[in-house]
């Protein structure tokens, strides 16, 4: 929650858990939803919860250690869109 309450907070989002793997159910109800999406999690769901969402943002995989990417997946009119964001 601390990574990503910042960011809610100022853009006004609500912020959903899920359960480490159990995120099929949350992210089929985010497909229908059209806006911007982040997706906080450790890097061994993160990027197929990306994938499953549609979006490609050209990342094979996480290092343990690598915690300065945001990825902003983005769903408007059933079009699913990913981009990473270096911070």
């Amino acid at each position: 929650i601390h990574t990503v309450q910042p960011i809610s907070e100022v853009q006004n989002i609500e912020i959903y858990i899920y359960e480490y793997h159990k995120w099929q159910s949350l992210l089929d109800s985010l497909k229908s939803i059209s806006g911007t999406h982040l997706i906080s999690g450790h890097n061994d769901n993160l990027l197929p919860m990306i994938e499953y969402l549609g979006a490609n943002v050209e990342k094979d995989k996480l290092g343990h250690l690598e915690y300065d990417n945001l990825f902003k997946v983005t769903i408007q009119e059933g079009e699913v869109t990913g981009e990473i964001i270096k911070y």
